[in-house]
């Protein structure tokens, strides 16, 4: 027994050093076996949650499963992917207008449907509202923009490729595991077996960050990989992004604005063009939205537009929102009362021969924005089937009135008209100018930055403002060029040349009162049209016929013929 006992004392010792020596191993050496919160790992917020890896790199995106089909939130498809969406919230409608058709799908229905393709049925419901949102189908936003996509599970997630760089290569050697950090105690992510494609996505020597073709990203040993190569991707281009193309006058437009109240024909406006010179265009007050169903008022004249068709002439209806009580935002909303009014003008275009349409619609909302761009859209198509020239008049763009979206009226109209004037307005509450020339200049060089100077017409003004500050406060009154140069005289007041402004200035102090006036007649308007002619835009309009002097058409003439 004495000579037993010494060595299983031995044996038990080495016993203990081989457990020690083994889990000191494992510690130090084994690989972990530790599975990782995968869904944690890719932000997985539910169970019909999918977060997006977006160009071989984690992002912020979301979508959602509804069905058999994936949704994207519908303001992150106009983000993302075509801003060329409008979602009609009045009519549950997600319309896509191309240059002479108009792609339609309503909420939680199958179908859409355009005038080329009739109706057509998918497999998904293009359109979805949730929750107070509303998100469109990936496979549906394909139609309208390049990108790939495919959705795995365990944990959800979609990869999503917009961009279509090389991609570095490499090729499993053995069967491994990619881990959510670069060591052998990091969590396990997901198995790799031998003959895997892998991306790699980072090279830090002993690992690889790289992802699978189930988009699996982690991190595995560069000694379990080979082939190491890069790889041209082909990118998708089954969506070709269609521009709607533009009728052109062939030359500089002169487009006259004629104020009209009520039906008038040839017996009009032969006085009014008796002393013009080089108008190509005439632009009527005819048509005006006369309530929020979309009914027009209409007081447009064959004869009109023949005598102007005499001298060759032509004449683009202006369809305006001056009748203050329309809610706007109404009207605009619904593709019912859209529809109504765009119908009414061009069956007026027709039955009067008109050449044009001319859209003036002021004082909308941002809350009106979209809802507007989206009129334009469909008011173009109308005309651009019919033939018609279509030109819009905005104001003087600055960053609380973008919600008009010049860009993309560019893309829809003929022409984009910026009413040069009303620099300061009846409600201004500090005397000033109705167009000095830096407000011109600066009108026209923003408005550049979004239409294509072939495109762009500069308004001016052919009145005056004249401004009294009493006791009684501010208060002004627009005259036309002669009343003006009349008031000047009745008060004995004398001009001077202001360079800045580039116009006269007068002030007279008279019974408390002082009178103010930044005078528009011939000179101020040839520096207008200097500035038209230095930037190469497409032409001039002038508001309104009948208040000018004669002597203005000698510089507008002679900035046409040029």
């Amino acid at each position: 027994m004495k000579k037993i006992l010494p060595k299983l004392l031995i044996l038990l010792l080495i016993a203990c050093l081989g457990t020690v020596f083994f889990i000191l191993y494992e510690e130090r050496f084994a690989y972990s076996t530790e599975k990782a919160d995968l869904n944690a790992i890719y932000g997985v917020e539910g169970e019909n949650d999918y977060p997006v890896i977006l160009n071989d790199a984690f992002s912020d995106i979301h979508v959602r499963k509804i069905e058999d089909a994936y949704y994207m939130d519908y303001d992150l498809v106009l983000e993302m992917f075509n801003d060329g969406f409008y979602y009609g919230q009045a009519d549950h409608k997600l319309v896509f207008c191309l240059a002479g058709d108009r792609i339609v799908t309503e909420a939680g229905t199958r179908q859409w449907y355009s005038h080329e393709d009739g109706t057509v049925t998918e497999t998904y419901m293009p359109l979805v509202e949730e929750d107070g949102k509303s998100y469109v189908a990936l496979d549906y936003v394909r139609k309208f923009a390049n990108f790939e996509y495919a959705a795995f599970s365990e944990p959800n997630r979609v990869r999503m490729y917009t961009a279509w760089e090389p991609q570095t290569m490499v090729t499993a050697e053995k069967d491994t595991q990619i881990r959510e950090f670069g060591g052998i105690k990091s969590a396990v992510i997901g198995e790799i077996h031998a003959g895997d494609e892998l991306i790699v996505m980072e090279d830090l020597d002993d690992w690889l960050r790289v992802q699978t073709e189930d988009c699996l990203i982690g991190y595995l040993e560069t000694k379990t990989v080979g082939n190491r190569r890069t790889v041209e991707r082909e990118p998708i281009t089954d969506y070709v992004h269609e521009e709607p193309t533009h009728l052109t006058m062939g030359g500089k437009v002169n487009m006259a604005w004629n104020m009209m109240a009520y039906p008038a024909g040839a017996d009009l406006i032969g006085g009014l063009m008796e002393q013009t010179q080089e108008v190509n265009v005439l632009a009527p007050t005819w048509f005006t939205v006369s309530d929020e169903e979309g009914h027009v008022n209409d007081i447009g004249s064959e004869d009109y537009v023949d005598w102007a068709h005499e001298r060759d002439i032509q004449v683009w209806g202006v369809l305006d929102n001056f009748n203050t009580g329309v809610v706007m935002t109404e009207f605009l909303a619904r593709e019912e009362t859209r529809g109504r009014v765009i119908e009414a003008v061009i069956d007026a275009a027709d039955e009067y021969g008109m050449d044009g349409i001319n859209l003036d619609f002021e004082s909308l909302g941002a809350e009106d924005g979209e809802n507007f761009v989206e009129f334009v859209r469909e008011l173009s198509i109308s005309c651009r089937r019919k033939g018609l020239f279509f030109s819009i008049d905005n104001y003087v763009p600055y960053g609380f009135n973008d919600f008009y979206n010049l860009e993309e009226q560019a893309r829809f109209a003929d022409y984009v008209v910026i009413m040069g004037y009303d620099e300061h307005f009846a409600g201004s509450g500090e005397p000033g100018s109705v167009a000095s020339i830096g407000y011109v200049e600066y009108g026209i060089t923003e408005a550049l930055k979004e239409v294509p100077p072939e495109q762009l017409i500069n308004g001016m003004p052919f009145y005056t403002r004249v401004w009294t500050r009493s006791e009684e406060g501010v208060s002004s009154i627009a005259l036309g060029m002669q009343e003006t140069q009349d008031f000047i005289t009745e008060h004995g007041m004398e001009k001077t040349w202001g360079r800045v402004e580039g116009q006269y200035y007068a002030e007279k102090e008279e019974n408390g009162a002082l009178y103010q006036v930044w005078v528009e007649d011939a000179e101020s308007l040839k520096m207008k049209l200097d500035v038209a002619r230095d930037y190469g835009i497409a032409g001039v309009a002038e508001w309104a016929l009948g208040f000018e002097t004669a002597d203005v058409w000698d510089v507008i003439g002679d900035y046409m013929r040029e």
